[in-house]
């Protein structure tokens, strides 16, 4: 047989020439006209989601853009303007202000020629199946019921805190009010450390502060969820005006598929928690991945955690887990959302939904490298970060870090 470096490259060349070829290719196929007009209804929830859409739009696809804002967020009409005064001035994009009746009035218009939305699939829906019907492409982001596998391994008392406020964080950033929160935790039932970390996770949340649930309709959902699940409130005391304690349901029956948590984006501050009743790591693998797929909405982004030792023990069935998530985006040892606030790597829902049936939506977004045909994008992490992210709650200059990093982005160049 051939020599085995020659293999390599011969292998390298064909996936350079397979990527090369599915580059980028709206810039070199098409004639240099825009391919149309493309209506952005903005997100409420995160100040980035609709310039970043923009420029997925604008530079990805060749549209010119109307980005409506969200009454949420309207306050961030005038930055967007300072930011984007050059795509303003060229008439790329135009931003304009109002509720669901100008939203409606936009995507109707004539001029529009494709939609992309953030927000939740009832809107979605009534967008493409209303009366009458949309009669235009329309891309989307729609959520998610977030879930949280943990590998069971042996993990150190520093290593069982440190992921406590890692899942943590991960619900309590933004009051909750992130498509990539945390919402189901899937854990092993015979993991001896299973308790141990829940309490750790309970213990982290009793002392992590309230935040204002500024969002609409949060209080409603919250005490939905806070009726399902009785005895899951973690932080009840002394909860500011406008704030929401932090809900923590555990020890969920795996079984009972049709509950409120598996079926419905909570957008508020509960985890859920589910134990599968495996016995090994690779089992865990196997069984986590088949039950978020068919059990838990949507499917735009999950995460692992998992331990080295334990990875390098069980190191084909990971990889076989990650082949077999169908998520758009998958996070190893980090919050999903890190996925997303990259820019660079791609953000949308597993490719498999439709019109009829849009789970967490249609096509990707942050398209920085111009892929064609993604099918998910997959972020691995150190189990532990050798640098403390800022976003973990417990953090003690998250402000200054973000400071910096905002000058570095703005004055590297």
């Amino acid at each position: 047989g051939l020599p085995e470096s020659l293999v390599q490259r011969e292998q390298q060349r064909i996936l350079q020439s397979i990527i090369r070829d599915n580059m980028a290719r709206s810039y070199f196929e098409d004639s240099g006209a825009w391919a149309g007009r493309c209506v952005v209804l903005g997100a409420g929830n995160v100040s980035s989601i609709g310039l970043q859409d923009v420029l997925n739009k604008v530079f990805c696809e060749n549209y010119k853009c109307v980005l409506k804002l969200n009454p949420v967020n309207d306050y961030l009409g005038e930055i967007y303007e300072q930011a984007f005064r050059v795509l303003i001035d060229a008439e790329v994009l135009e931003i304009v202000h109002g509720g669901a009746e100008v939203g409606a009035r936009l995507v109707r218009d004539v001029a529009t020629t494709a939609v992309h939305i953030t927000g939740s699939s009832r809107v979605h829906d009534a967008i493409v199946h209303g009366d009458p019907p949309l009669d235009k492409p329309i891309t989307s982001e729609l959520g998610c019921v977030t879930p949280i596998m943990i590998v069971p391994g042996k993990w150190s008392q520093r290593q069982l805190r440190y992921q406590a406020v890692n899942v943590a964080s991960m619900l309590v950033n933004n009051a909750s009010f992130n498509c990539n929160a945390a919402k189901v935790l899937v854990t092993a039932k015979h993991w001896p450390q299973r308790k141990e970390f829940l309490d750790a996770l309970r213990h982290v949340l009793a002392k992590t502060e309230t935040r204002f649930a500024y969002y609409p309709g949060a209080e409603q959902r919250h005490a939905d969820f806070c009726v399902a699940y009785p005895d899951a409130v973690v932080s009840s005391d002394c909860v500011p005006q406008g704030h929401l304690p932090w809900v923590l349901a555990s020890g969920l029956d795996v079984n009972v598929v049709a509950q409120l948590a598996f079926n419905e984006e909570a957008w508020c501050g509960v985890l859920a928690e589910v134990p599968l009743a495996v016995e090994t790591p690779a089992d865990f693998l196997s069984s986590a991945p088949e039950f978020c797929n068919q059990h838990l909405f949507g499917n735009l982004s999950c995460g692992i955690i998992i331990d080295a030792a334990t990875r390098r023990s069980v190191s084909d069935a990971y990889e076989h887990a990650i082949d077999q998530l169908r998520y758009g985006a998958v996070a190893v040892n980090a919050w999903p959302a890190v996925v997303y606030a990259l820019g660079v790597t791609p953000w949308g829902a597993y490719p498999e939904n439709t019109l009829g049936a849009i789970s967490s939506g249609l096509g990707f977004v942050h398209n920085t490298r111009m892929f064609d045909g993604i099918e998910k994008c997959v972020l691995e992490a150190p189990f532990r970060s050798m640098i403390y992210p800022p976003w973990m709650v417990d953090h003690q200059r998250p402000l200054a870090v973000a400071k910096a990093f905002t000058w570095l982005e703005a004055y590297r160049y």
